[in-house]
């Protein structure tokens, strides 16, 4: 639990938790509405909540939200029934039509993308994987609606009622986080990266999404790159992904789904930057070394976005998010003390 002191004038500085944030910069919310998103909040933006909510925002944007999950859902069930080669078509059109929407109603009106390498390439067998820093749900909905990828999700997302139909028709593939990675050297490759060498190699499968670091940051910088999506020493396509905002980061830090996609249906105007990068083919000694590969498609992006290198990972994620939100003290432990 984080501690405070006293100042000099009396007012409380809570020195140990701007240290705490200044530890695990790469998951700080950085914006208006506090670190969990409950506040406290500015008279300005009070008022433009306020009245966001009187004019029913709010109401009509999650209700179209969740008309076009629905939808997207009922398309992709669908999509199931027609001829084999069809379906993997029609999901992607119905799909990313519904993603699209999804995003409008939310406040992205419009979303700037910008290329530095030819905008074909999804067009090219087998198609580079694209490989993108990782901020938020907003990120999945924005190449659903662009590209229709296949991506690597946690085997429970598969469970998760009409989420798993709609992954299931993207190609996604399913894994366990804790699953084997790789043994490598002369020995047989296994798990899951075994199962990502052989779907990024197949011309037949649909492009695939993947994002590198392993989970969510606050967009400000880059987490170290697993070496899973390089080792099978095939060009990627870098992506870098940017919202700007005043009030409320879309970023999907410290705070639940549904909080965050309430705050986001009373901000008026949500706006995402795509920054699409040159194709970075690997050199031999890439190839030979899928950690050296990982490590400069890192700093490439991080160059291209302007953005910082972080060495923390999942677990420092965790530990920061105990510390900011600890859990209520049990029954059992109150007794104790």
């Amino acid at each position: 639990m984080v501690s405070k002191r006293t100042a000099d004038d009396g007012s409380e500085a809570d020195e140990s938790l701007q240290d705490l944030h200044a530890k695990y910069a790469a998951f700080y919310r950085n914006d208006q509405c506090g670190i969990v998103g409950t506040g406290p909040y500015t008279t300005m933006q009070k008022v433009k909540m306020g009245l966001a909510c009187v004019c029913l925002l709010p109401v009509v944007r999650l209700t179209v939200c969740t008309s076009c999950v629905v939808l997207c859902y009922l398309g992709c069930k669908f999509s199931k029934t027609l001829p084999r080669s069809w379906q993997r078509s029609f999901a992607a059109k119905w799909g990313g039509g519904c993603a699209r929407a999804f995003l409008f109603a939310l406040g992205f009106y419009y979303i700037r993308e910008t290329y530095d390498s030819p905008k074909d390439t999804k067009t090219t067998k087998p198609p580079p994987p694209i490989i993108s820093n990782h901020i938020g749900m907003w990120d999945i909905l924005y190449f659903m609606s662009s590209h229709y990828p296949s991506f690597v999700a946690n085997s429970g997302v598969a469970k998760i009622r009409m989420v798993g139909t709609i992954c299931e028709s993207m190609g996604s593939m399913f894994i366990r986080r804790n699953a084997d990675d790789v043994t490598h050297g002369d020995a047989a490759v296994k798990g899951n990266a075994a199962r990502m060498v052989e779907r990024l190699t197949d011309p037949t499968a649909p492009r695939m999404l993947i994002f590198p670091e392993g989970t969510t940051t606050n967009g400000k910088s880059l987490l170290p790159f697993k070496r899973g999506p390089f080792l099978a020493k095939v060009p990627v396509q870098p992506v870098l992904l940017q919202y700007d905002y005043k009030h409320f980061s879309p970023a999907w830090e410290s705070i639940a789904p549904m909080p965050s996609l309430a705050l986001m249906s009373v901000q008026w105007v949500n706006t995402l930057r795509v920054q699409y990068l040159p194709v970075y083919t690997p050199s031999e000694a890439e190839k030979a070394d899928p950690e050296l590969y990982a490590s400069n498609v890192r700093l490439a992006m991080a160059k291209a976005g302007g953005l910082g290198l972080s060495k923390l990972t999942l677990e420092d994620k965790r530990v920061y998010h105990s510390q900011i939100n600890p859990k209520p003290a049990s029954k059992a432990d109150k007794k104790d003390t």
